[in-house]
């Protein structure tokens, strides 16, 4: 299952609300399944994250070799599920997603650990590309339903979020819990 419709259909320049925005067509999914790999591309993933949470410390991680931690429990976590965005060869964003995490009703559930693109890259649908490689990773997997948490002040990935079909779950402390039920957008028309 394909969840195309999440990053195509976007002009690749358009204005809206006094702002110009663009896409960039140059982009491509890369799968990291070695530790190899990751261990080699240790300093740039650890820029890409710190990028991405650029002003949102009480969300993230702020010193590098917490990152970078991290990075290599969401790396375990993955089994496969570990995917990079790159532009011109070099990695501008990355997802990782967890297809044996327990919910909170302890229930097996598709769960996306971390979505970060760097600052240059947010709003030109380098977001929308790796939450629908995660996606399918997870559909692969058997899930019908996806998870995350996300911020509970970080309103444009909760946006993000809600634009894709994820509602709403509970909030502990300073996180909102989000899911996706794959049956309801299998269902949609495109």
């Amino acid at each position: 299952m394909t969840f195309d419709h999440l990053s195509k259909g976007y002009p690749f320049v358009y204005y809206y609300r006094g702002t110009w925005y663009y896409k960039i067509k140059a982009m491509e999914i890369m799968s990291l399944t070695e530790t190899a790999q990751l261990n080699k591309m240790r300093q740039t993933l650890i820029d890409v994250y710190l990028s991405g949470y650029a002003g949102m410390s009480e969300y993230a991680y702020t010193s590098s070799q917490d990152v970078w931690y991290y990075l290599k429990w969401l790396f375990r976590r993955s089994q496969g599920g570990f995917f990079l965005l790159l532009h011109s060869q070099l990695p501008r964003g990355f997802i990782s997603t967890d297809p044996e995490w327990r919910d909170l009703d302890e229930k097996r559930i598709g769960e996306i650990h971390e979505l970060v693109v760097t600052r240059e890259f947010q709003g030109k649908g380098a977001g929308s590309l790796l939450l629908n490689r995660g996606i399918d990773f997870l559909c692969s997997k058997g899930h019908r339903r996806i998870g995350l948490w996300v911020g509970i002040h970080n309103y444009p990935a909760i946006h993000f979020y809600l634009r894709r079909g994820f509602r709403y779950g509970p909030v502990k402390g300073i996180w909102q819990r989000m899911y996706l039920d794959l049956g309801e957008i299998t269902q949609k028309p495109s």
